[in-house]
């Protein structure tokens, strides 16, 4: 199958599982029924559906917000995707559950990027935040990946921060900035905070690693439109970039208010700058099929439900990363994808965000709504 055929952005859990309870997260809040939802993907299953999905899949994202090392099968699963010649093969992970036969396949070309998940420089801030992570093991575990990449003469995997925005860390935004090229890692990823559909400020772990008595998820976002942080911002993106990093924050187009074309102009060459990342093959297939669909993502906000599938350990099919708590798509065990992708409830979601009567999952979502990534 061609790269024009190659229009689909796959995000599939491995897991239903965490090794973190990390504070921003839904998964720390997770309790009763919620708490015993255990799956892991076996690579018998990811065969199953492979077949189907794989040949269509441009960018295949190997978690939805699960972490995907603690699947005992993932080099299995790794090897069957080597196979299929995916352009681009993309895994976000906290990197704590790294194994020394891992990395090796890491850095031997079965993924492209690697997202890691990280909020501070500090240790105490990133332990305070990410509760039971241990902040010497996963820059350890860093270092590990770079020494073989050098070893063995490696661009891949290609590494990537991403950093969750928040009034706790706003401020050391700078300090990560220069632990990243300590690394030798040239882009972070800055997500806008939100809270949990599920927050319980009594289930918040208060004093176990460092979090104040008295505080409070609900209050950790941040006023994108105050004068002072889009100045704090626009500094940071500018030292990042003297340092030869591309900082991708909440809101980057709006910085400078600009007007709608130098807005375009940025939107471009913040493409641009992330596409440098991708392989060859991946790059001509976003191109070419975002060309393709773009008469329909001019006209709306979000774009996801018409390119992007979110596949769970378990097979409910979602129509983004985001849609927490609410009914999915359908079950590839009792339906195939096409069927699925091609459904009523995959349909009203889409004549929904396309009419402006968004469905219940995007009233909150930061994409949707305050439009994000300006694309």
């Amino acid at each position: 199958m061609g790269l024009l055929n190659r229009d689909i952005e796959l995000r599939l859990d491995l897991t239903d599982r965490c090794n973190f309870k990390c504070i921003m997260c839904f998964k720390g809040y997770e309790t009763g029924r919620d708490q015993s939802r255990k799956s892991d993907m076996t690579v018998d299953f990811f065969k199953k559906i492979t077949g189907e999905i794989l040949p269509r899949v441009n960018i295949l994202h190997l978690s939805a917000g699960y972490e995907p090392l603690l699947n005992k099968e993932l080099p299995a699963i790794l090897s069957e995707i080597k196979q299929k010649n995916v352009p681009q093969v993309v895994m976000t992970s906290n990197l704590m559950a790294l194994t020394d036969h891992t990395a090796d396949l890491l850095t031997d070309g079965y993924i492209h990027e690697l997202h890691v998940s990280m909020d501070s420089a500090d240790k105490n801030r990133y332990e305070m935040i990410r509760q039971k992570s241990d902040f010497d093991r996963v820059v350890s575990n860093l270092e590990k990946i770079n020494h073989l990449k050098l070893l063995k003469k490696s661009k891949y995997p290609k590494i990537v921060f991403n950093y969750v925005l928040m009034k706790l860390n706003f401020n050391e935004l700078k300090d990560f900035v220069d632990f990243s090229a300590s690394l030798g890692i040239r882009e972070i990823n800055c997500a806008e905070f939100r809270v949990p559909y599920n927050y319980q400020k009594e289930l918040l772990p208060v004093g176990s690693r460092g979090l104040p008595a008295d505080f409070d998820l609900a209050e950790q976002h941040i006023d994108y439109s105050s004068p002072k942080i889009k100045k704090d911002l626009m500094q940071v993106v500018k030292y990042a970039s003297g340092k030869g990093i591309f900082l991708n924050v909440p809101y980057k187009f709006d910085l400078n208010g600009s007007g709608t074309l130098m807005r375009r102009k940025q939107q471009v060459a913040h493409l641009w700058a992330k596409s440098s990342l991708m392989t060859f093959r991946g790059k001509m297939a976003f191109g070419l099929n975002y060309l393709k669909k773009y008469p329909i993502y001019r006209k709306v906000s979000c774009s996801f439900p018409w390119r992007q599938i979110i596949l769970t350990a378990t097979g409910e099919v979602l129509p983004c990363c985001t849609w927490s708590d609410s009914p999915s798509m359908g079950n590839i065990h009792g339906e195939t994808l096409a069927q699925i992708w091609n459904n009523e409830k995959y349909f009203s979601v889409r004549a929904g965000i396309r009419d402006g009567n968004y469905p219940d999952a995007c009233k909150e979502c930061i994409v949707a709504m305050k439009k994000r990534h300006g694309i």
